[in-house]
């Protein structure tokens, strides 16, 4: 009886620890736009937004970086870049127990957002680039900026399903596409009517002198 008491005492405080784990890690994120995929043309900058739901705990964002890049896009100057970590949290770095932190891409240094991905301008038409985002953040019992000794742990941050937000990037053409051949000719055939309306009504004479002429 002893040894299955002793079993079952350790199974429950396995399961305790299990559940204040579980407990504690209730951050989600939610990246913007929802499913992760943008556009951009070759040599250009293109970005997310996100917005993060919080636990019962403070958290500062530690690190972002991407992973299981199937056929990465910046060459070798570009790439993605983190906003997330540089600016921690809603406030002062850090971001309060049940709050929302919800930011939209904007270019800079930092700029605001999730991060940016530069892609190499040698990039052609048509590529694509799927990968996940690994993001990491610090848990505090309280407020890290006033506290002493309040770090709980660092945890990996996951979507509503519990995976690592995944992204796509779309390389798309800039070029304004030409007109249509038809399209042309009834501009040209507009253009040339307006000219001689126009020039009927600068001449109201001629115009009378044609008539009598007639």
């Amino acid at each position: 009886m002893y040894p299955s008491g002793l079993w079952k005492c350790v199974a429950t405080v396995v399961m305790l620890t299990a559940s204040a784990a579980g407990a504690r890690a209730s951050v989600v994120i939610a990246l913007v736009p929802p499913d992760g995929v943008v556009s951009g043309a070759p040599g250009s900058t293109v970005g997310w937004g996100f917005t993060l739901t919080n636990g019962a705990d403070w958290v500062s964002i530690d690190s972002v970086t991407t992973e299981n890049e199937t056929s990465p896009l910046g060459g070798a100057g570009g790439g993605f870049t983190s906003y997330m970590d540089l600016l921690g949290g809603l406030s002062d770095g850090v971001t309060p127990p049940s709050q929302t932190w919800t930011l939209t891409f904007s270019p800079g240094n930092p700029g605001t957002g999730l991060g940016q991905y530069a892609i190499d301008p040698g990039t052609p038409f048509g590529a694509s680039d799927n990968g996940d985002f690994v993001i990491y953040y610090d848990e505090f019992s309280a407020d890290p900026n006033t506290c002493g000794s309040c770090y709980l742990d660092t945890l990996q941050l996951f979507d509503a399903n519990g995976n690592p937000p995944a992204f796509t990037i779309n390389v798309s053409t800039s070029e304004v596409p030409e007109p249509a051949p038809t399209e042309v000719v009834i501009v040209c055939c507009i253009s040339l009517l307006m000219r001689r309306l126009t020039g009927r009504i600068e001449n109201p004479d001629d115009a009378t002198v044609k008539q009598h002429g007639s």
